[in-house]
């Protein structure tokens, strides 16, 4: 009996230190991520519409800023400022007839990545209407990870 405990106490350390492990790796696999993926998985977030993501890439002392401004924003109106805009872009959509959030094709143009800084230029086409224009991103590096700093029509 007193074997059968080891050994189940054994096998629920090796599974925690063996997710723990995973975990770490899978982190550190993030951090790596070059400037160009930055910048396509920001574009993904941005198609989504999900302003969580796309501040997960915004260079970590501006998104500090837009979240405590959201915090605020959410502390005024008594409620989820993200949830209520995603819900209210379809409406204001169809009835102004405007597209308020377009869906954006991003191809990259060029990569210019020094120590701890980068530039990607991109072309931007809107998916319905082939507007097309340049954005050129800049990211700096913070602790092995890359963000946007910000990004500039060309």
């Amino acid at each position: 009996m007193r074997k059968k405990i080891l050994f189940t106490a054994f096998f629920a350390v090796f599974c925690i230190a063996t997710v723990v492990i995973f975990m770490a790796l899978l982190k550190s696999c993030n951090k790596n991520i070059s400037p160009e993926a930055v910048v396509k998985r920001f574009n993904v977030a941005l198609n989504q519409k999900d302003i969580e993501e796309m501040l997960e890439y915004i260079e970590p002392t501006e998104a500090q800023i837009i979240n405590a401004a959201i915090s605020k924003i959410d502390d005024t109106i008594g409620g989820n400022t993200l949830s209520v805009i995603k819900s209210w872009l379809p409406f204001l959509s169809d009835f102004t007839d405007l597209e308020l959030w377009p869906e954006y094709d991003c191809k990259i143009i060029s990569t210019d990545v020094y120590d701890n800084s980068a530039k990607v230029l991109t072309q931007f086409v809107n998916v319905s209407n082939d507007d097309k224009y340049e954005l050129e991103f800049k990211l700096i590096k913070i602790e092995s990870k890359w963000y946007i700093q910000y990004a500039s029509k060309k």
